[in-house]
């Protein structure tokens, strides 16, 4: 092989390693592909929970939050009952999450006007972080992580709905998505949509 013959190999080889690690940030998001199920005493990341369909509040809920092969959330929308805690179980490296409100994360407020916000270090895999709401209504939150790009416009942010809230009037709903960035817009449309059915009925 010629020297610029193994120059162009090397070369070769190279992109296609950085692609491959590219791939963990570039991949779509799952964050939106389930209702909030995982059935009665389903296992989500290790750990057994009680967590009900969008509709059915639940005493608590785990959210898998992983980074590899790409930023996901699941279930995306967790509904639980007022006083109930939604605990964040790392399946990756690198993601943290936080309420969209001007203290934690984002310039407007998308949680309901009288609840805290919140924001966690980074989740690494097998380590948790966990909210107890108190405040009926919609919360929403970002993966806010930023590697090759921000998590958050790869599509990976989530609900918390807490209690049987009337959506008109919530921020989270009230706003819309068109303020967020990339995906997340899509994934949140797809999130209103989805409680507009669940609640509304």
């Amino acid at each position: 092989m010629t020297k610029s013959q193994t120059r162009r190999r090397v070369l070769e080889l190279g992109g296609s390693v950085a692609a491959l690690g590219l791939a963990g940030c570039l991949g779509s998001a799952a964050s939106g592909s389930d209702d909030g199920a995982t059935g009665s005493d389903g296992d989500v990341g290790g750990a057994t929970t009680d967590a009900g369909t969008l509709g059915t509040p639940a005493p608590e809920a785990i959210v898998s939050i992983a980074s590899i092969p790409s930023p996901s959330l699941e279930p995306g929308i967790v509904h639980v009952e007022v006083g109930g805690t939604v605990t964040w179980v790392g399946g990756g490296q690198r993601n943290a999450v936080a309420s969209y409100h001007p203290e934690t994360h984002g310039d407007h407020r998308r949680i309901p006007e009288d609840a805290e916000p919140w924001s966690s270090d980074l989740i690494r895999d097998g380590s948790r972080f966990s909210v107890t709401f108190e405040t009926e209504g919609v919360y929403d939150y970002a993966d806010t992580v930023v590697l090759c790009g921000t998590h958050e416009s790869f599509g990976n942010v989530g609900r918390v709905v807490v209690g049987e809230p009337d959506l008109d009037g919530e921020p989270a709903i009230e706003r819309g998505a068109d303020e967020l960035p990339g995906l997340a817009a899509d994934t949140v449309a797809e999130y209103d949509a989805r409680c507009r059915e669940a609640l509304d009925g």
